[in-house]
């Protein structure tokens, strides 16, 4: 690794016409061209293409390509704060021009695009669904998924988010919130999420995908885990503009939640 951020001064294209900058950490762009599921990558907008990619690696690493005993017991829980907003722009732009609006766009314009795309090349029969709860919508996914398996509804969950965060209409509202960074340097410098004296959170593209398995799954199929979810909290904190209260009420609850599902005590923890 380079250690260096991929922060980076980007202009994004309006949708009325023109651009503007705005600092952001973009993705690579990758050459489907080969990939047995780029047909599918076709299809879908920008976002989904993330989950898709990164689920064929986390599928190729766990030996679901080749090895899914039951599929009805395979699920996915896709998570995305924004959906599918380059496929509403393209459709917009359609309707607008009078143009036909593609078939596919019925599906591809669904908040569920993602987890339906994903479900569609492993094959999965069991529980799948899109969640969505802005900027925690990949960590609900995960613990939707471990419920899922903890209650005898699956035995594999692929389970993540994925979201295309670089648009001109996102930015917009994160920059009228006030939780935009700002200030006329260099990108890279703005994104410092941990320091005290930075100005705001600096968007991203990306998607981060697990496959979750009961442990008898995991010994039926020859698998050795990598880690083990112990415990998860969900929770709700209704308070202003940014959903959180002053004193931290709300993260509490939700820690205390998790600990007592992972049977544990805030002594146990070594790491944040």
């Amino acid at each position: 690794m380079e250690k260096k951020s991929p922060a980076r001064w980007l202009e994004l294209p309006l949708p009325f016409g023109g651009s503007a900058r705005f600092p952001g950490c973009a993705v690579v762009p990758f050459d489907w061209a080969g990939h047995p599921w780029s047909g599918m990558a076709r299809r879908i907008d920008p976002g989904a293409q993330f989950a898709l990619r990164a689920a064929h690696q986390a599928a190729a690493q766990a030996q679901l390509l080749s090895d899914i005993p039951d599929r009805e017991r395979l699920g996915v829980i896709c998570g995305s704060s924004r959906g599918p907003k380059q496929k509403w722009e393209e459709a917009y732009a359609l309707l607008r021009s009078g143009r036909r609006v593609k078939p596919t766009m019925a599906a591809t314009t669904t908040l569920a695009a993602a987890a339906g795309a994903l479900a569609q090349v492993l094959g999965a029969r069991g529980p799948s669904w899109l969640v969505s709860t802005a900027c925690a919508s990949g960590a609900f996914a995960i613990a939707g998924a471990a419920e899922q398996i903890a209650l005898g509804h699956a035995d594999i969950m692929v389970a993540g988010g994925a979201d295309e965060a670089l648009n001109a209409v996102v930015y917009a509202g994160l920059k009228a919130a006030g939780v935009l960074a700002h200030g006329n340097v260099d990108a890279a410098a703005l994104c410092r999420p941990f320091c005290r004296n930075r100005t705001g959170l600096v968007p991203g593209n990306g998607a981060g995908i697990l496959v979750l398995e009961s442990l008898s799954s995991a010994r039926r199929r020859g698998m050795t885990p990598l880690a083990v979810l112990s415990g998860w909290g969900l929770g709700m904190d209704p308070e202003g503009l940014a959903g959180m209260d002053a004193q931290g009420a709300g993260l509490q609850r939700t820690m205390r939640a998790a600990l007592s599902v992972a049977g544990l005590t805030p002594p146990d923890i070594a790491y944040i």
